[in-house]
């Protein structure tokens, strides 16, 4: 994602880890009963025990860079897997303001306030 926030260049920002979601529960068998559930962690031992979620996971502060820990539940059978990503945040590009131009309209139709400027 691109760092959007009041800050653009700290790579840190607010990312909806629920985008991942569909790519999760793609990997998962179709079930005939009972659901499953998808939890973010920030560590494996935390994904692993099933505590501290990072909640809310639709507005988490991440840093680039950040290994976020995935947790696959089948809630009817409590079976579960672990998997992680990495959190990706770019700079947006840093631009400066150029300087107004300003000319005499002073070329063969002076006055018409149009004049070719070489913008090289």
């Amino acid at each position: 994602v691109c760092d959007d926030d009041s800050n653009t260049q700290d790579t840190r920002t607010a990312v909806d880890l629920t985008q991942q979601n569909a790519a999760v529960l793609a990997q998962q068998p179709p079930l005939t009963t009972g659901t499953y559930m998808v939890t973010y962690y920030n560590s494996l031992p935390a994904a692993q025990a099933g505590t501290a979620p990072l909640i809310p996971s639709n507005a988490h502060v991440a840093t680039n860079g950040d290994t976020i820990w995935v947790r696959v539940q089948n809630s009817a059978s409590s079976c579960f897997n672990i998997g992680s990503f990495r959190v990706i945040i770019n700079k947006p590009l840093a631009l400066t303001t150029p300087t107004p131009l300003s000319l005499c309209d002073d070329d063969a139709q002076p006055n018409n306030q149009f004049h070719v400027f070489d913008l090289t």
